[in-house]
C-alpha cells in the first residue's frame, strides 16, 4: 500500500475528488478496542480517551468500495476530531495474510478540538479495514472516506459470469459522466482494475460450475430491447455482492441476450421494508446511504423486491410473539413502495417472497445470545412469521397489479436446506444459484 502525506485540517483535500463516507461513528464503546485489549481508556459524550503509547482500533470495515470489496488502488481517508497535550497518530489496519497497520506521520495536538486526515491507497485487494488511533489525546467524529473523482466509474464485461469451460475473457473500460475515455490507462491486476488518477476501481468475478440448468431457463427468456433491472432488498441482495444472485440472474440474461440487461443493485444489508422504502424517499440516513445515490437517475424497466428476512424477526421484548414488522406495516410499506415505483415508470414489478431460512440453527443462535444479552436480541427465521409476511405481500401483489415470486415454498422443500446458507440466514453459493435459477425460471414461465 502506498503511505501519503499526512494531513492537517488546513490542508487541501485530494483534487476533484468526491467523499463517500463508509463508515462514522460518535464514538461509541462497542467500536473502539485497545490493541492489546488491556489498556485502559474511558467514553464520555462521544469522546474517546487514550492514554500514551497504546493505539485503539475503530470498526471492521468489510467494504469500502461502492462496488463491493476493498480493491488495490482505492483511495482512502480516515478523518477524525482530536485534542490534547501529547503527539498521537492515525493509521488504518489493513488486513492481508499479514495484518499490517499503515500510520501517518507524528503530530502535536493543541487544546482544541481540530480535525487530522490521513490517506492511502491500496495496493492490493484487502479483505477488512480498521482505523487506528495511536498517543494520548481526546478523538471524536471519526470518519472514512472512499475518494474518488467525480462522475468516473469502471465498468467490467462481463462483471460477472459463470462457465463450464473456459472463462469469457472480461474486458475493463473506464467512464466519465457514462461516456467511455479514450487511451484510458488503467492497472490491471488480475480480475481487478483501477485508474490512478480518478480512484475508481472495479473487479470481475468468474465461477465454475454447471451452467446446464441456468442455461436452459435463459434461453426462453427473449429481450426485445435494452433492459434496466432495479433490486430492492436486504442483506441476501447486498452481501456477496458481484457474484450473488442478482449477478447470475444478470449474466444468464446477457447470455442469450447479449448487452440487453443491466443491473442496479440497490439492496442494504439489515434493511427491512420500512427502512427501503425511507431510503426510496430519501429520508433515511446511516452508513450505507450511499448505496443510494444516483436512485432516481435511472428509468427501471424490471424491478424485484426482496425483502422480509430482517422484518420478520422476533425480539426477546415480545417473548418472540410477535415480528418487527406486523402484516398491516408491512401491506403500508409495501403499496407505498409499489406507488413510487410505477410513478418512476417502472414497467414490471415483482415481489420476491421471504427465503425460507435454516430455523433450527437460527433457534440456537438465538438461545446462544440470550444467555450473554438476555434483553437485547432476536430470533430469525420463524416459519409463522414467515409465511405470514408471503402471504401478506401476495396479497399486496394482487391488489396493486404487480407480480409475486414465490421462492419460499420450493426452499422449505429442500431435504439439505442449511446446505445452502453460511450462517442460516445468509446465502452461500449454492443459495445464491437457487435463487437466480428460481428468478430465471419465473421469467421464462411468465414472459411480458
Amino acid at each position: 500500500m502506498k503511505k501519503l502525506l499526512f494531513l492537517a485540517a488546513s490542508a487541501a483535500l485530494l483534487p476533484l475528488a468526491a467523499e463517500i463516507l463508509v463508515w462514522q461513528d460518535s464514538v461509541k464503546r462497542c467500536d473502539w478496542i485497545a490493541a492489546d485489549k488491556k489498556t485502559p481508556f474511558t467514553f464520555k459524550d462521544g469522546v474517546l480517551t487514550t492514554p500514551d503509547k497504546s493505539f485503539f482500533l475503530g470498526e471492521t470495515l468489510r467494504s469500502v468500495n461502492p462496488g463491493g470489496e476493498n480493491l488495490p488502488g482505492c483511495k482512502l481517508r480516515f478523518s477524525v476530531e482530536a485534542r490534547g497535550k501529547g503527539k498521537v497518530r492515525l493509521g488504518i489496519w489493513n488486513y492481508q495474510p499479514k495484518v499490517r497497520p499503515h500510520w501517518g506521520e507524528e503530530i502535536r495536538l493543541t487544546g482544541e478540538f481540530k480535525t487530522y486526515t490521513v490517506d492511502y491507497t491500496l495496493d492490493r485487494q484487502a479483505p477488512y479495514i480498521r482505523c487506528l488511533v495511536q498517543g494520548a489525546g481526546e478523538f471524536r467524529n471519526a470518519k472514512l472516506f472512499n475518494m474518488r473523482k467525480e462522475g468516473y466509474a469502471i465498468t467490467a464485461y462481463p462483471a460477472y459470469q459463470m462457465y463450464s469451460d473456459v472463462p469469457e475473457k472480461v474486458t475493463f473500460t473506464l467512464l466519465k459522466d457514462g461516456v467511455p475515455v479514450k487511451d484510458a490507462s488503467l492497472r490491471i491486476d488480475g480480475s481487478c482494475a483501477s485508474d490512478p488518477d480518478s480512484g475508481v476501481t472495479a473487479k470481475a468475478y468468474a465461477q465454475r460450475g454447471d451452467t446446464t440448468p441456468f442455461d436452459a431457463e435463459a434461453k426462453k427468456i427473449k429481450l426485445d430491447k435494452p433492459v434496466k433491472i432495479l433490486y430492492l432488498g436486504d442483506s441476501l441482495t447486498h452481501f456477496d455482492e458481484g457474484f450473488n444472485h442478482a449477478d447470475k440472474t444478470v449474466f444468464f440474461l446477457n447470455k442469450f441476450n447479449p448487452h440487453k440487461a443491466e443491473l442496479f443493485n440497490f439492496a442494504v444489508r439489515g434493511d427491512s421494508c420500512s427502512m427501503t422504502l425511507d431510503r426510496m424517499k430519501d429520508k433515511y440516513k446511516d452508513r450505507y446511504a450511499s448505496r443510494f445515490a444516483g436512485f432516481r437517475k435511472h428509468k427501471y424497466d424490471i424491478a424485484f423486491i426482496f425483502l422480509g428476512q430482517n422484518d420478520t424477526r422476533a425480539h426477546v421484548r415480545t417473548q418472540y410473539k410477535a415480528p418487527v414488522i406486523p402484516p398491516d406495516r408491512q401491506k403500508r410499506y409495501y403499496r407505498e413502495m409499489i406507488g413510487i415505483l410505477k410513478k418512476m415508470g417502472v414497467g414490471r414489478i415483482i415481489i420476491i417472497s421471504c427465503a425460507s431460512l435454516d430455523e433450527p440453527r437460527l433457534k440456537a443462535q438465538a438461545e446462544a445470545l440470550a444467555r450473554t444479552r438476555p434483553t437485547k436480541h432476536a430470533v430469525y427465521g420463524k416459519p409463522e412469521f414467515l409465511e405470514q409476511f408471503n402471504a401478506a405481500s401476495r396479497e399486496i401483489a394482487k391488489e396493486t397489479g404487480v407480480e409475486y415470486l414465490d421462492i419460499y415454498t420450493p426452499m422449505k422443500a429442500l431435504p439439505d436446506k442449511p446446505a445452502y446458507f453460511v450462517d442460516g440466514t445468509h446465502l452461500n453459493r449454492r443459495g445464491h444459484d437457487l435463487v437466480a435459477l428460481l428468478t430465471l425460471k419465473y421469467l421464462a414461465d411468465t414472459p411480458r
